[in-house]
């Protein structure tokens, strides 16, 4: 409603990106209207950084996450398929150590300086295989979610097909990525 009764609006901002919740809700309404600009914006680099790589390197992001993927897949035992997720649980934890620390090695990693692509590639992982998929940082600002343990093996096609969902909603805008407080943004455009 607010859109048809504002033509002249053609930018949407937002300020608080983070999981990219209320954008992807937004969306269809955004191109209903002929919205065309969007400018995301969140205080977190990394993630940002995630979101323009999935926007214009997203081939290579998948090409490095299933390098961690594939690495990660095989800590896991073949065993730990046949137990039973609520009578073995103990089993389960014993099986799944090396995927464990596996997990806590890619997180310090995240937390460590690096290259771009593979902050993202890293930051996926985790987003797969931690707690409840929950973004969580300490007061450092390191991400610090937990492993969950589950050993769920992601295949380049499931994780294709999650990256090209969000690219392809991507791809029906012109976006401009930003970091920063949400009090510098510039709101007058």
């Amino acid at each position: 409603k607010v859109l048809k009764d504002n033509p002249n609006i053609d930018t949407y901002i937002e300020p608080f990106a983070g999981g990219l919740g209320a954008f992807l809700g937004v969306a269809d309404s955004l191109i209903n209207n002929n919205i065309k600009k969007v400018i995301l914006n969140d205080i977190n680099i990394k993630l940002i950084q995630f979101y323009k790589n999935v926007y214009t390197q997203s081939d290579l992001l998948i090409e490095k996450y299933m390098q961690v993927e594939n690495a990660y897949a095989a800590t896991v035992p073949d065993i730990f398929f046949t137990y039973d997720k609520k009578k073995d649980k103990e089993l389960i934890k014993t099986a799944l150590i090396p995927a464990s620390q596996f997990f806590n090695q890619i997180r310090t990693a995240f937390n460590i300086e690096q290259d771009a692509i593979m902050n993202s590639a890293y930051l996926l992982f985790l987003q797969t295989h931690c707690f409840n998929g929950i973004y969580r940082e300490n007061s450092k600002g390191d991400y610090n979610t937990p492993y969950n343990w589950d050993a769920r093996i992601i295949t380049e096609d499931k994780i294709r097909e999650k990256i090209n969902n969000v690219l392809s909603v991507f791809n029906k805008f012109d976006i401009e990525f930003s970091t920063g407080s949400y009090a510098g943004l510039d709101y007058s455009l």
